[in-house]
């Protein structure tokens, strides 16, 4: 009731909700106020909600049918919904954005060293125990990882940090604060995130905005064709995909980087920022978004 007097009293012209199972709580209101909405899918929301709440598959049904539009980060997350029934031209693709300065500098490293980050909430999407697994399989001087991250699933946070334990090239590092972030993350040279379809159905739905900050830094990207990510990374040119739970290519591609030297590796870095400048400038993403508003008379 408080929203849909907010929403009267400041003459509002379009509502925005983020992530389809608020859209879903808030269906009442959505109904009430005959205003125009858009609805943005995320991650969880894709498959993980329906997964857990079958009964919820009837609002998203509705919100496909009644929403102005509906956005998601990707051609992935787009075809998500088509096979959900949604309507293709009901779906705008509006990737998100950062701040990127463009001052960045393309980095460098020596042959036969490499310094990985992994930076995320340990839980099985994010696939750190694939990391794991691949850096098992590597004996290579002068390889390490560092994970980065908030403990999330007590289970799996265990048996990642016992698994982190056993490794003599791989350590742990709690949470960074968003302002540090970029500060931490120019001391290594790649950035590895294999991500993956959890057991209750949780996706990336498109793909993490670590993957954008690292490119924007200058780090080349190790990660999996899971989702939206081949849509940030582009494989051969800013990083190297690999199929999602596939350790031994993922120990490959860690291979592949260990061996480059500095000019090649220089050359990835310049295209990972150029990629991230010119695609995912949080300037260039909101004007997407404003056209978006702007065509449905918002």
């Amino acid at each position: 009731r408080f929203l849909e007097k907010y929403i009267a009293s400041k003459n509002i012209d379009l509502v925005h909700v983020h992530f389809a199972n608020v859209g879903a709580a808030f269906m009442p209101l959505l109904k009430q106020i005959d205003i125009p909405f858009i609805v943005s899918f995320y991650g969880y929301d894709y498959e993980k909600v329906p997964f857990q709440n079958p009964n919820i598959i009837s609002s998203y049904q509705w919100i496909f049918t009644s929403a102005a539009s509906i956005t998601t980060e990707g051609p992935h997350g787009k075809s998500i919904l088509i096979k959900m029934g949604c309507e293709a031209d009901r779906i705008a693709v509006v990737p998100l954005g950062i701040p990127i300065e463009s001052n960045a500098l393309p980095k460098g490293k020596k042959a036969n060293t490499l310094r990985l980050v992994q930076a995320a909430t340990l839980t099985p999407k994010k696939g750190q125990l694939v990391t794991l697994a691949a850096l098992d399989q590597l004996d290579l001087a002068n390889l390490e990882c560092t994970f980065l991250g908030e403990l999330d699933d007590t289970k799996y946070s265990q048996e990642v940090m016992s698994q982190i334990e056993s490794l003599p090239n791989a350590k742990f590092k709690p949470f960074i604060a968003f302002d540090e972030f970029d500060d931490e993350m120019v001391k290594y040279d790649i950035l590895i995130q294999p991500s993956q379809y959890a057991p209750d159905r949780d996706c990336e739905g498109g793909a993490p905005l670590t993957l954008v900050h690292a490119q924007a830094l200058g780090l080349p990207v190790i990660s999996t064709d899971h989702c939206d990510i081949p849509n940030v990374v582009r494989h051969g040119k800013t990083g190297l995909l690999v199929p999602e739970g596939d350790s031994h290519a993922l120990a490959q591609a860690i291979s592949d980087f260990y061996k480059m030297a500095t000019t090649e590796f220089s050359d990835w870095s310049q295209q990972s920022i150029r990629n991230a400048q010119t695609h995912f400038d949080v300037k260039e993403t909101g004007r997407k978004l404003f056209e978006l508003y702007s065509s449905l008379g918002a």
